[in-house]
């Protein structure tokens, strides 16, 4: 008789956690439940007695992504579900997962905004002519990046006037992580922070982000009080605003 293979030691950890995350989770029925009636998952996530054909690490890789498109669309239910977009946002940069192989490297420049009525601007039509692209979005927070600070500062300022000045945010310029889609990093995680301390239609930037432009056409930056971000050290921030 041929023996058989044993999975690797890596790959039973990963079965056996995803296993107890899903277990977990089907345990809570008033954390899915709502998800599930709402039609924003399909019902199998939530079914008790998961069929012996289901993979757990499948299972909790869908959820993942069903959960992250019905958040993107409906800022009613991160609300609801007592979710702060930015700070979720912010913890997920420096998680494990930026370290995936495959992953690369890049200098780039990300910008956090907060849209109160989410599609009141088309983001990525309106970000493109400055060589801009949405990310992610998650709720009312579109995590943008930019290829560069001059059109990043263009870029968020046509944005705030597409959303008739109902929109804040924070960039930040540096080395992202890149895996797939996904940017992951200080850039993402400190964009994230300094928008959560902007005043409606505020427009933060930090000293990364100022310092090596100069002077630019039609840009003005006007240097304010360092701003607090949770338990972090302050950061040092300017305005942007149209000259």
């Amino acid at each position: 008789m041929g023996s058989q293979a044993t999975p690797p030691l890596g790959d039973t950890l990963q079965r056996a956690l995803a296993a107890t995350v899903v277990a977990g989770l089907r345990r809570d029925p008033a954390l899915l439940d709502p998800l599930v009636a709402s039609g924003s998952i399909p019902d199998r996530f939530a079914e008790a007695d998961p069929g012996s054909s289901d993979d757990p690490v499948a299972l909790l890789r869908d959820l993942g992504v069903a959960l992250e498109s019905a958040l993107a669309d409906a800022p009613g239910l991160v609300a609801d579900l007592g979710i702060d977009p930015l700070d979720l946002l912010r913890r997920d940069a420096v998680a494990p997962s930026r370290l995936m192989a495959g992953s690369s490297r890049r200098r780039t420049v990300m910008a956090a905004v907060v849209l109160p009525v989410p599609r009141s601007a088309p983001v990525g039509a309106v970000v493109r002519d400055r060589r801009g692209r949405l990310v992610r979005r998650l709720g009312a927070v579109s995590l943008i990046e930019f290829d560069d600070p001059a059109g990043a500062a263009h870029g968020l300022l046509d944005l705030r006037d597409a959303a008739g000045g109902a929109m804040s945010g924070a960039a930040e310029c540096g080395e992202v992580v890149v895996v797939g889609s996904g940017r992951y990093g200080h850039p993402v995680s400190a964009a994230c922070r300094l928008a959560g301390t902007a005043g409606p239609g505020e427009l933060l930037v930090t000293p990364a982000f100022r310092d090596p432009l100069g002077e630019l056409p039609g840009v003005e930056f006007a240097f304010v009080a360092p701003r607090q971000a949770g338990d972090a050290d302050p950061m040092a921030a300017w305005a942007l605003a149209r000259a």
